[in-house]
């Protein structure tokens, strides 16, 4: 395992594993035995694999990243806080963030999306996007933001929890935005999906971007921060 994979390692009063996942790896494995996060800490920590999660497959694993995207990932060690960890979720305690490098285009408002009521005004602008979402396209791959300016199908076909992404400018790299992104609460591809509606693509997305250019995703899970049990606050960033 190299070293810097593993950037905290579980004590008793943080009972958890984070690592920095590659890019094209995946969270947890796709099928039985295959690679993944999971089975390289295996060996080193074990009692990761034994915790009951969503699925028998995802162990302790709190929540998952696209295997195109890298960067921070928690694991509980422990049933204990893996059920603690969840309900910091629920409440909207467990607060991620994201690093992406973004081209600007028109907002989408054709291919799913409806009109979008937000908007960002250059280096160091910030906005709070919101929606609703629900699964879209072959195979329900992809996902779409869903509002009071959606259509009936749209809506009838939505979730009922509201999803919120603060967005902010941090510069300009080239022709592209640096953009950092923090949620609550998600929902799958949630922040890519958010970012396409608002006309701020990540550059190599080949789901949320139009222009689906060659080359990998410049999207990065960087920080992540929570309450712990015993009442101290735990945040890590990279």
């Amino acid at each position: 395992m190299e070293s810097d994979f593993v950037l905290h390692k579980p004590t008793e009063k943080e009972p958890f594993v984070i690592v920095n996942k590659p890019k094209g790896f995946p969270s947890a494995p796709l099928e039985k035995d295959g690679l993944s996060v999971l089975t390289l800490i295996k060996k080193e920590y074990p009692s990761c694999l034994t915790v009951r999660g969503k699925k028998e497959i995802e162990g302790g694993l709190v929540h998952r990243l696209d295997t195109d995207t890298d960067g921070l990932l928690l694991i509980a060690e422990t049933q204990e806080f893996y059920d603690y960890i969840q309900e910091v979720q629920e409440r909207g305690l467990f607060i991620k963030t994201y690093s992406a490098l973004c081209k600007s285009i028109p907002p989408q408002i054709e291919d799913g999306y409806p009109p979008c009521p937000y908007k960002l005004d250059g280096i160091g602008g910030d906005c709070q996007v919101s929606s609703y979402f629900r699964h879209y396209g072959p195979s329900r791959k992809c996902v779409r933001p869903v509002s009071e300016q959606s259509t009936l199908m749209a809506k009838k076909k939505a979730g009922t929890v509201l999803y919120s992404t603060n967005v902010k400018i941090k510069g300009i790299e080239g022709e592209a935005f640096q953009v950092e992104c923090k949620i609550a609460k998600g929902f799958r591809h949630q922040v890519r999906c958010h970012l396409a509606w608002l006309g701020l693509p990540v550059i190599g997305d080949k789901l949320y971007n139009p222009a689906k250019a060659d080359g990998e995703m410049l999207f990065s899970a960087t920080g992540m921060e929570f309450p712990l049990p015993q009442g101290d606050h735990f945040s890590i960033k990279i």
